[in-house]
């Protein structure tokens, strides 16, 4: 069960606002241009805006010395929860940020000061199971797939962007499944996983998601469920464990899953001559710490070059989308989303992959507006390009 903000009073006091989570780790530093990695007091500059400011925040409303107000509001949400502060604070004394941020926004939802964006995401969800404002119906549209199996050894959770803005990755993840021979199905049933609500502070309606899709696994009879979306799965993996108990049902990504098969040599790829960079979601790598396989992965392909980035693994800077900022602050999601873009550019690499749907959405949205351009895609395209090349 999650912890109320006041239960996170002696460790918002134990926060030095040492100032160390604003940046990627020293050791790992190979450009002073990309140092910082703090998308939110990168944006707005000032103390509070960064995690040591927010720890402040915390700690003010626990003692009673600030009050709820639209513009403490705004602060505490222009936040992606990406994780950064969290990491590198395990470096040196172990505090939880990210937790104490999550419960802090679970507190202005309940004193009313939540976001009006997350509120209308919300709605939709309670409404249309997305927070898309798409309608139910639409949810298996892109799948060509006119009988669907009602069970299988694996479920395909495919998630609300896949399913109705990033179609591709849904589209490629499948030609992969049927390629390899899985046994497998999607579902009309599968609701939103309830990460944009637990992120946001609306968490009693997250649990109504998670009972219903571990309902719909149990229905399919599913021993293994496979996620193209980073956040979906991050939710699965620990939000749902921790509501929930053990799920008795494998998770894993597609990367973990792409991986295992490429070793196992069940999928042989063509060559494709190539520099390419990486870019880490944030809820795969820094909150699931899987890393070395979408690695393992595109450079499993022969004559494909990975060129990392600066800030990559868990000093990767994120995509600018994450923990509802996408809604709330598209301007900061847009700006954060052009920083990645330039760093990507900046390896030579003419390919930026990632291994998240929503990642890739704000990057895409970022590159219109961008002068120079680099050409986005998720690892499932680009390792389908390989299957198909010379066919």
């Amino acid at each position: 069960m999650v912890k109320d903000l006041v239960e996170f009073h002696e460790m918002v006091w134990h926060c030095t606002k040492c100032a160390n989570c604003w940046f990627i780790n020293p050791y790992f530093v190979q450009n002073a241009e990309f140092y910082y990695n703090c998308p939110s007091g990168v944006k707005f500059g000032f103390d509070s805006h960064h995690s040591g400011g927010r720890m402040e925040i915390a700690r003010g409303l626990i003692e009673e010395e600030l009050v709820p107000t639209k513009t403490l509001s705004d602060i505490v949400y222009s936040c992606t929860l990406c994780g950064n502060c969290h990491v590198q604070c395990n470096f040196l004394i172990e505090l939880e940020p990210l937790n104490v941020f999550e419960a802090l926004r679970r507190k202005l939802v309940k004193d009313g000061f939540g976001q009006p964006a997350h509120q209308a995401f919300k709605e939709s969800i309670e409404q249309n199971h997305n927070p898309y404002k798409e309608a139910h119906e639409k949810r298996t549209r892109w799948s060509k797939k006119k009988d669907l199996k009602e069970q299988a050894e694996v479920l395909y959770f495919v998630g609300c962007t896949s399913s109705y803005r990033t179609k591709e990755i849904a589209e490629n993840t499948v030609k992969l499944l049927d390629k390899l021979g899985v046994d497998y199905t999607i579902s009309s049933e599968e609701y939103c996983c309830g990460s944009p609500l637990l992120r946001t502070g609306y968490y009693e309606a997250g649990i109504a998601c998670m009972n219903h899709n571990m309902d719909l696994v149990r229905k399919v009879g599913a021993k293994k469920v496979i996620f193209s979306c980073a956040g979906c799965f991050r939710t699965f993996k620990d939000d749902y464990k921790e509501e929930l108990g053990d799920l008795g049902v494998e998770l894993q990504h597609v990367s973990e899953f792409l991986a295992s098969e490429i070793k196992d040599g069940k999928l042989k790829l063509n060559r494709k001559e190539a520099i390419v960079t990486y870019h880490d979601p944030c809820h795969l790598g820094r909150h699931c710490d899987v890393y070395d396989e979408p690695r393992d992965v595109i450079t499993s392909v022969p004559g494909t070059r990975l060129i990392e980035m600066d800030r990559n693994k868990f000093n990767a800077w994120c995509c600018g989308s994450g923990g509802g900022v996408k809604s709330a602050f598209k301007e900061m999601a847009l700006d954060t989303a052009k920083e990645r873009l330039r760093e990507a550019l900046s390896t030579g690499a003419s390919v930026l992959l990632s291994c998240c749907p929503f990642c890739k959405l704000n990057m895409e949205d970022a590159n219109k507006k961008s002068l120079e351009k680099v050409e986005i895609k998720d690892v499932t395209e680009y390792i389908v390009e390989c299957l198909e090349e010379n066919e």
